[in-house]
């Protein structure tokens, strides 16, 4: 459950000009992109190039008030 102080937060982004801009050019930007997820893996293959092999953890990601 959203807190009072949350809700009119996200009342007040979703009345931010600026913020709808960025969204639409987001969208329009997005609407043009043709990534496959063949795409993903390379730009994937390529960081583990710059920083190494990634760690692998199974444990549960802890998290404390996760919202969404």
């Amino acid at each position: 459950m959203l807190s009072e102080q949350e809700k009119r937060e996200m009342i007040a982004d979703a009345h931010n000009v600026n913020r709808r801009k960025l969204f639409a050019i987001g969208r329009q930007v997005q609407g043009s992109a043709q990534h496959t997820i063949d795409d993903y893996i390379s730009f994937l293959m390529g960081i583990q190039k710059v920083f190494g092999p990634f760690k692998i953890n199974r444990e549960p990601s802890k998290s404390g008030k996760t919202k969404l």
